[in-house]
């Protein structure tokens, strides 16, 4: 299961299908209840998700869980998932994630991302940075004169 980045304190919505106890196939229309799904936060005691799991799309077998931001806010949290009705109708399951510190630099995003540049459209700059990402090594100004030659200048 590929979740993606998922950051602390955030909410998230994580899709999850129930299988048949009969069969293994996948349920299109589960029952869910209070209780079937739980989940343990920075391993604290297992809890009710605060928001009851259901089947989006309608009839699709994609159960959504959605956590809330204080439910993600731990280094690690377990999810679990167990059909209180006897006899079960889905099997168990479980789904541990690790949810990452926020990415707050978005300049520092921005110039790893470009490669170590920075582009301004509104001043029509490139910075190009050193290799660690921060040091600026090149500044070029670029400018059109008016028959529309582009030129650049280095400082």
């Amino acid at each position: 299961m590929n979740l993606g980045q998922i950051e602390k304190n955030q909410a998230i919505t994580i899709a999850v299908v129930l299988r048949s106890t009969a069969d293994g196939s996948i349920l299109t229309n589960p029952t869910i209840a209070a209780g079937d799904f739980k989940i343990s936060v920075g391993g604290a005691a297992l809890a009710n998700l605060t928001n009851l799991p259901s089947v989006n799309p309608a009839a699709s077998g994609s159960v959504e869980l959605v956590l809330t931001a204080a439910e993600t806010n731990a280094d690690r949290v377990v999810i679990i998932w167990k059909d209180q009705t006897l006899p079960a109708e889905w099997e168990d399951g479980t789904l541990s994630i690790s949810p990452s510190e926020p990415i707050t630099d978005l300049a520092l995003i921005r110039k790893a991302m470009l490669n170590k540049r920075e582009i301004d459209a509104n001043t029509n700059t490139e910075i190009i940075y050193d290799d660690d990402g921060m040091t600026p090594l090149v500044t070029i100004t670029h400018s059109e004169d008016t028959a529309g030659i582009i030129t650049q200048s280095v400082a």
